[in-house]
């Protein structure tokens, strides 16, 4: 019996002098993750601190302090190292990174690392983004965006990219879709500009093609989102084309009261002397003929409405 009292406490001694030496052993793992912390060796930090981490929490209470010192670090970490990661242009890697770190953070109770790090992320893909449309890649660049937005649905920056590089993708859908979205979420500025200039390309090579219903219609789009003087051109100059002398007076009319110094306004002038002409408005068609008289591209056509066909006053 008393042999058996005698082994038992040998077991508990040594029981009791492994514990001691694991927690000296997590210690000295926290003590040489700070060392290369302050050396600024983030890696090495980071792989001391999760060993401190690790033998802290099968000791339990004793080794507490070292386990809440190791969590209050660790996911500082990964935030930084994926910062790293982002300014050498390693998106995967730094994308993973900070996943780890919003993990981490949640998981020990840090808010802050985590909400900078969800930050982060979307603005990672909107820079690769960035890079991909300044680089012509436009499918690789609305990829980006995408995922950005994925992450952050309110990224007003990365709706108003999305719609420019899907402006190049021939997807309508989703240009209107991403710049009304962008404009929704402050950026309305930049995205009307954006939307009206897309309608007005649009609307330019429907004109290009002789499709000036279509012309029409896309340029009068272009103006419902931002007034664009070019664009009520495109459209007087089309229902012009297409005998809609109303529309094109209409047209004409804005252009010249927008552009009165442009250097076709003559060309237009004679536009609109000759659909006034064609609605019976003679009034009007001799004040544009009038007015493009000492134009030597249109005098003589103007002086002869004038003085014969028209009788003007």
């Amino acid at each position: 019996m008393k042999k058996f009292v005698l082994s038992t406490f040998v077991a508990l001694f040594a029981i009791s002098a492994t514990f001691a030496q694991t927690v000296e052993t997590a210690t000295e793992l926290y003590n040489a993750g700070a060392t290369e912390l302050n050396a600024g060796n983030m890696a090495a930090a980071l792989e001391n601190f999760e060993k401190a981490l690790a033998e802290a929490e099968i000791i339990g209470m004793d080794a507490e302090e070292v386990a809440t010192n190791c969590k209050n670090v660790i996911p500082t970490i990964y935030l930084h190292l994926g910062k790293e990661y982002g300014v050498a242009k390693e998106l995967d890697k730094a994308v993973e990174t900070l996943k780890t770190a919003i993990e981490k953070a949640n998981e020990f109770g840090d808010e802050a690392t985590a909400a900078e790090a969800e930050t982060l992320i979307p603005q990672l893909y909107v820079q690769d983004g960035n890079e991909k449309l300044n680089a012509k890649d436009f499918a690789g660049a609305v990829a980006a965006y995408e995922k950005a937005i994925a992450m952050d649905a309110n990224n007003a920056m990365a709706w108003l990219r999305l719609g420019m590089a899907s402006s190049r993708t021939a997807n309508d859908e989703q240009t209107v879709n991403a710049f009304t979205k962008a404009a929704e979420l402050g950026q309305k500025a930049n995205a009307d500009k954006q939307l009206s200039s897309f309608y007005l390309s649009k609307a330019n090579k429907a004109r290009q093609s002789k499709n000036f219903a279509q012309a029409m219609e896309f340029a009068s789009q272009a103006n419902a989102v931002q007034e664009n003087a070019t664009a009520y051109k495109i459209y007087a100059i089309s229902a012009v084309s297409a005998k809609k002398y109303a529309e094109a007076v209409e047209g004409l009319e804005k252009y010249l009261a927008m552009s009165p110094n442009a250097n076709d306004a003559n060309q237009m002038k004679y536009y609109a002397a000759t659909a006034y002409e064609a609605l019976g408005q003679k009034d009007k068609a001799c004040g544009y003929y009038k007015a493009i008289l000492t134009d030597p591209q249109f005098a003589e056509y103007a002086k002869h409405k004038v003085e014969v066909d028209l009788k003007c006053n």
